[in-house]
């Protein structure tokens, strides 16, 4: 089929300013994780659809199921409000003294 190009979980992105391999940009309404280290201004990857272990506050308990928020500054996904809401949703539990949640990324979120 000549109009199909991928699966759509990674996506070609142009940051304005450098991102590091695993933090996450907002890209419009869709949270990006970077596959890798990208310059500024030029052409990387970065992972818009699957399940991503990512930072939490660590005060947070988190149900598997919850609704999470992406916090760009602090780069957490999170119950409390963020950046980007509805960005994720969490696929396990994450306890308060945890850093970390499981993450399925919502494409789409505001």
């Amino acid at each position: 089929m000549k109009t199909y190009r991928h699966e759509g979980n990674i996506w070609d992105h142009t940051p304005g300013t450098a991102l590091t391999s695993d933090q996450g940009v907002i890209i419009g309404t869709v949270v990006g994780i970077a596959v890798s280290d990208i310059a500024a201004n030029e052409k990387g990857a970065v992972r818009v659809k699957g399940v991503v272990e990512f930072a939490k506050p660590s005060a947070e308990t988190i149900t598997q199921g919850a609704t999470l928020n992406f916090d760009e500054t602090n780069q957490e996904f999170q119950l409390a409000a963020g950046d980007l809401a509805g960005a994720g949703v969490a696929t396990a539990d994450a306890g308060a003294g945890e850093t970390t949640v499981w993450v399925a990324l919502n494409p789409g979120a505001a």
